[in-house]
Formats: C-alpha cells, sequence, structure tokens
C-alpha cells in the first residue's frame, strides 16, 4: 500500500502542477487525504480483537473503511468530465 500511496500522491503533484486540480479544494484535498490514509492504514497493525481493542487497531480499522469513501467524490467528477471533452 505503501507504492499506492507514493503513486497517489506523485498523480496529485502531477495534476495540480499541470493546472488541472487547485491545490487546497475539493478533489485534490480527498486525494491527498486518501494518500494519508494509506499510509495510515499501513502504519498501524490490524488489530487482534480477540485479544482486546487498541488504539491502533481502531485507526486501522476506521482508516480502511474510509478510504472507498475518499475515493469516489474524486473519480465521478473526473469521470463525467472526461466523456465531455
Amino acid at each position: 500500500m505503501l507504492g499506492l500511496s507514493a503513486g497517489s500522491a506523485l498523480v496529485l503533484l502531477a495534476l495540480v502542477r499541470a493546472g488541472i486540480l487547485r491545490p487546497w479544494f475539493g478533489a485534490a484535498v480527498l486525494l491527498a487525504v486518501w494518500t494519508v490514509a494509506l499510509v495510515v492504514v499501513v502504519a498501524f497493525d490490524k488489530a487482534n480483537w480477540s485479544v482486546g481493542p487498541s488504539m491502533g487497531g481502531y485507526l486501522h480499522r476506521y482508516t480502511r473503511a474510509s478510504l472507498p469513501s475518499r475515493a469516489c467524490p474524486w473519480r465521478r467528477r473526473c469521470s463525467a468530465g472526461a466523456g465531455a471533452g
């Protein structure tokens, strides 16, 4: 997942430098949150829930659950604009 995170960061940088995305607005912020969430998922191990909960386990669980919701708005907007040109 670190490779995916690095790739996402590079895509974000390329889109901002090309002027396709404006920094600090909409899709750029969501893509940045996506990138950070991927790093958090890797940094905190999945908890063994039979032993008991841990803070790292909760971070891993809820960050992972939120990843698809971070990508969906950006994906819809870009795919809607792709057919228009």
